[in-house]
This record gives C-alpha cells, structure tokens and sequence, in this order.
C-alpha cells in the first residue's frame, strides 16, 4: 500500500514542512513539463533535458521523504509515491529510452493533479507574502 495510515503521519488539512511542499511542488511542475515534451513528440533530447530536473526532485523526494512518518499518510506523500512507482515501473519494463504510452502518461499526469490538489487543500507551512510588484506595494 502506498504511504497507508502510519502513526503521526499529517493527514490532509494538516500542516507540512516547507522543505517537503518544495520538493513535491519541483516534481509536479518538472514532470509535468517533461510529460509535455514527450506528449508534443520533442525530440529524445529534449524530453531528456527536461527530464533532468524531476529526476534530482524525486531523488531527494525518495532519499528524504518517501519514509518520513510526519508526511507519509498525506494525500500528496500517497500521490507522488504512486506517480514515481508508475513511472518506474514503465521504464523498468519498456525500457530507459521508450517513449511513455498515452495511458500512462494520463495516469501519472492524475497523479500530479491529486497530489497538486491535496498541497492546496493543506495549510502552508507559513504565512504566505504577497508575490511580485505587489508586495512593494503596501495595500493603504
């Protein structure tokens, strides 16, 4: 089972660590852009390119969280565990230079949206600031 029920894990709703939103939010959006490239017929190169940075995400993802009890139950943990075991189960059997079917390029492609919907359902570590040329512009 992917991320079950542990003992103190943060459940949906609950706060997570910055560190851990960072690294899940680098492995959406670069595997989504990577999934992209391929889904538009880019070039092996191109895809790799944009592959290389969803592979140093998920790295640290596994290397860091895959087993850390504070996020492992959350809805996000069980989505992007599921994602990266899809992911490697098809270069695992099709081989490290196949082009991803459709199917499961949409797949993973749900995974990334569940985990993306389930950090946007969860509290942010801190306070979030206001971005860009607003936040030089204090509201009167």
């Amino acid at each position: 089972m992917l991320g079950g029920a542990v003992g103190g894990g943060a459940l949906a709703g609950e706060q997570l660590p910055k560190a851990y939103t960072s690294v899940v939010e680098a492995i959406i959006v670069s595997l989504r852009d990577s999934l992209d490239a391929e889904a538009f017929e880019a070039s092996e190169a191109a895809v790799r390119r944009k592959a290389d940075p969803a592979k140093e995400a998920i790295k640290t993802f596994v290397s860091r969280w895959r087993d850390d009890e504070r996020v492992n139950s959350h809805p996000s943990h069980v989505a992007i565990t599921a994602a990266v075991t899809e992911l490697g189960a098809f270069y695992s059997k099709a081989g490290a230079r196949a082009r991803m079917t459709t199917p499961v390029r949409t797949s993973i492609y749900g995974h990334l949206d569940a985990a993306e919907a389930a950090l946007a359902d969860s509290p942010s570590p801190e306070p979030r600031s206001k971005d860009g040329l607003a936040a030089l512009f204090p509201s009167s």
